[in-house]
């Protein structure tokens, strides 16, 4: 019973005594503690709040993105067309110029022909009766070359008239072909400017960006060709795997690993697209699949704009060794699409594409187009993109 007490006094002691910590804890560092943390959930309050802030400006910026680029397509249509009908219009203007010059010499074979009649009358039947057929047979030559004479004039006419028609075409098709191009100019400038913005607005958000660059160009320096780039890329995805709940006996990495590839909501697979990709530029395909082609080249304007065939995260965007610049985009279960041949490249490695998105414009060109290879893999292996693009 003595022990009993005993215990419960010790007990009632320690609930009445503060702990030793506290009591060596001056309340002045107590106060600055409470202070500091409260300051540290503010901002990160303020950080999350500046974050669902930048995410709704990205998403808004995406939006007009989509637009634009949809507005830019149609104009490289309807720049397409009338490049098409400008040039029917010259072989036209042409054929006419020939056959133009054509009737002049028939023309001028005509007049010479009166013009000697002229010179050298038939004799009058009066004088000579007996050159009467010689005299009937001149007047009917008369006749003829006259007729003639009026008919090439009358179709010389028609042609000039035509002629005058096609080129008066010929100039309003080039008037417009030159209006649609400043139009052309205004948004791809106006595209440069927003993606310039989505980008300095992504980069105060995303703390992987330098991780995910720096790892990207590693691999390109350790890489000697294209080749070596898409199979390194490859296996560092393979690599990835989900993260770990920590608990009794995990060790947690002393980095974050790299995270799996989430595509944007209401993305079904890949392998279930096919047919449905978009293409990537406004322009006719050149070469196809197979043989020696292990992708499909297009050929596309000077300055085309370059859009995303399909929803997935940028691995690769930048020059790589004597290429144009390389766009290479991870679509999941495998996939790659690899784009080679561009001159500017907006989308950064890391991003998240939507389909459609513009990731870069071809290069300027004196002769007017460039050509862009598309390439699929799958697994290491290229497969044929044309099911896909429902070529």
């Amino acid at each position: 019973m003595l022990t009993l007490r005993l215990i419960c006094c010790f007990t009632i002691l320690l609930c009445l005594c503060p702990p030793a910590w506290a009591q060596s804890q001056n309340p002045k560092d107590l106060d600055a503690l409470t202070q500091a943390e409260k300051a540290a959930r503010a901002e990160a309050k303020a950080l999350e709040e500046r974050r669902k802030v930048v995410t709704s400006e990205i998403s808004d910026l995406e939006n007009s993105l989509e637009k634009l680029s949809l507005e830019i397509r149609g104009f490289e249509k309807d720049a397409l067309a009338l490049q098409e009908k400008k040039a029917k219009i010259d072989v036209n203007i042409s054929e006419i110029e020939y056959a133009i010059r054509l009737d002049e010499a028939e023309l001028l074979k005509l007049l010479a022909a009166l013009q000697r009649l002229e010179a050298n009358p038939p004799p009058t039947l009066a004088l000579r009766p007996d050159n009467a057929i010689a005299t009937a047979q001149a007047g009917q030559l008369m006749a003829t070359l006259s007729k003639q004479l009026d008919q090439r004039t009358k179709v010389l006419t028609a042609q000039l008239t035509t002629l005058a028609e096609e080129q008066m075409l010929a100039d309003e098709t080039q008037a417009q072909i030159e209006a649609n191009q400043r139009q052309l100019e205004r948004r791809r400038a106006k595209t440069e400017g927003l993606v310039k913005e989505k980008s300095s607005l992504r980069k105060s958000i995303d703390t992987q960006r330098e991780e995910k660059q720096a790892l990207a160009k590693k691999l390109a320096r350790e890489s000697e060709t294209l080749r070596e780039l898409l199979e390194k890329l490859e296996s560092e995805a393979k690599s990835i795997r989900p993260r770990v709940k920590p608990g009794r006996g995990v060790t947690q990495p002393s980095k974050p690993p790299a995270l799996p590839l989430a595509l944007p909501e209401g993305i079904g697979p890949f392998a279930n697209a096919k047919g449905r990709l978009t293409l990537p530029v406004s322009g006719p395909l050149t070469r196809g699949y197979g043989g020696n082609e292990q992708g499909l080249t297009f050929s596309t304007a000077s300055r085309g704009q370059v859009l995303a065939p399909y929803a997935g995260r940028v691995e690769f965007a930048g020059p790589f060794k004597n290429y144009d610049k390389v766009i290479i985009v991870d679509v999941g279960e495998g996939y790659y699409i690899l784009m080679t041949g561009l001159g500017d490249i907006f989308a950064e490695i890391g991003e998240t594409l939507k389909q459609g998105d513009p990731v870069g414009s071809m290069p300027s060109s004196s002769s007017g187009s460039n050509e862009l290879y598309l390439e699929v893999r799958k697994d290491g292996q290229t497969v044929d993109p044309g099911p896909w693009l429902a070529l």
